[in-house]
């Protein structure tokens, strides 16, 4: 058998009924496992979820304490935060 794509996706509660999926699709190198490359998508997913999860903290943070910032990261802070909780059309 030869692996061409591995894919791998994690679905993440967001908390108020919503989700977000991150995921990746890694091709392979020549000689490469597919067991280490599912290990580094799912290393990579993993990480990048709890950095905006860590991002968003800071986020509320910097807006709960906003008299300690300057404008633009004030703004900056709001705008992931709006983001973050954007309700869906329907």
């Amino acid at each position: 058998m030869k692996v061409k794509n591995v894919k791998f996706t994690k679905c993440f509660n967001l908390g108020n009924y919503q989700n977000e999926v991150i995921g990746i699709e890694i091709e392979p190198e020549e000689g490469e496992r597919a067991e280490d490359v599912i290990k580094q998508a799912k290393l990579f997913v993993e990480r990048e979820s709890q950095k905006f999860v860590k991002d968003l903290e800071q986020a509320k943070l910097v807006v709960s304490n906003e008299d300690r910032f300057i404008t633009g990261v004030v703004k900056s802070a709001k705008a992931l935060i709006d983001s973050s909780e954007a309700e869906l059309p329907f």
